[in-house]
């Protein structure tokens, strides 16, 4: 997979694909509906299949002082891209200047002039453009006249409702982890590096690798979690085969200790082994408790026993 960030330069190679635009937080099933069919029509005419996405998120450019917490980090994001199969991502950087194109600008100078689309492909309620004056109807009457067409992907939807980024974050506050990811098509992960931590985990008897999450990253509901966990090889494909561990892991900020910033902390239910430096996947399939203080270490002990039983009944049972 090819990535450019600077429009204004790509090679022939470069241009006149099947592009797909958004914003794909989270890459949930929506998303994967409108991915599916550019890159269908990629390959019924034999041209690449293309993602454009815009860094930062409109919404951190426009609201900087409340920015939407990403549902993962940017380059978790594009190994997923990389994952579906697509050939090219065009990485447009949103700033005044482009804030400030009009939808007919963005057709003709981005669309046109920059990548040559051959076709266009959005979900059906895209909106773009300054004072967000273009849309998908928009689209539809001027394609041919730029030269490409063009295809509105409806909103994809399960029993509950349409699949939304915005659904994806109510659950998460939620701690509903099997809600999020029905959505998602895969359970919501955190991925960090191990790090050094202050061994009260390993001093109670029950030693833990420790991650703290980005800043900009959605968290869930605080508590304690039954997880799977996973290296994540930094030369590996995201398509690559992957070795799932069991764990249990707290997510929080440590009330006990009287900590302030959020830790991930995993505890292997099998044969644990040195993790420190490595960069580790954690997929949080189900939240068993909230976060709380415990008034003493014993108590906190007694807890963490009580925590690991539901998540082996959790992880042991035939959908986990």
């Amino acid at each position: 997979m090819r990535i450019y960030r600077d429009l204004h330069v790509l090679p022939d190679h470069a241009r006149g694909a099947a592009v797909a635009i958004g914003n794909f937080d989270g890459l949930h099933l929506g998303h994967r509906a409108v991915l599916t069919a550019a890159q269908e029509t990629a390959h019924a005419r034999g041209i690449p299949s293309a993602v454009l996405t815009f860094a930062p998120h409109p919404r951190r450019f426009f609201v900087p002082q409340t920015p939407p917490m990403a549902l993962e980090p940017f380059h978790l994001r594009l190994r997923r891209l990389q994952a579906l199969g697509v050939d090219i991502v065009y990485i447009a950087r949103f700033n005044a200047p482009f804030s400030q194109q009009t939808a007919e600008e963005f057709l003709a100078q981005v669309l046109v002039a920059q990548l040559g689309v051959r076709h266009v492909v959005t979900g059906a309620n895209f909106i773009f453009g300054h004072r967000r004056g273009g849309n998908a109807a928009l689209l539809q009457d001027t394609a041919s006249r730029y030269g490409f067409t063009y295809h509105a992907v409806d909103a994809q939807a399960d029993a509950q409702q349409a699949y939304a980024s915005s659904r994806v974050r109510q659950y998460l506050s939620a701690g509903a982890m099997a809600e999020a990811a029905a959505v998602l098509g895969r359970p919501y992960e955190i991925i960090g590096r191990v790090q050094h931590g202050q061994k009260r985990g390993r001093r109670l008897g029950y030693p833990t690798a420790n991650i703290i999450p980005l800043s900009s990253q959605l968290l869930p509901a605080f508590g304690v979690y039954a997880v799977r966990y996973a290296v994540a090889e930094p030369l590996a494909p995201e398509s690559a085969p992957v070795q799932w561990r069991p764990g249990v892991a707290y997510l929080g900020t440590r009330p006990t200790y009287a900590g302030e910033q959020p830790w991930l902390e995993v505890h292997a239910l099998d044969t644990p082994e040195p993790l420190y430096g490595h960069r580790l996947r954690v997929q949080l399939l189900a939240h068993l408790r909230p976060d709380m203080s415990f008034a003493t270490d014993e108590a906190l002990q007694a807890q963490i026993a009580v925590d690991i039983t539901k998540a082996k009944q959790v992880l042991e049972a035939p959908h986990a």
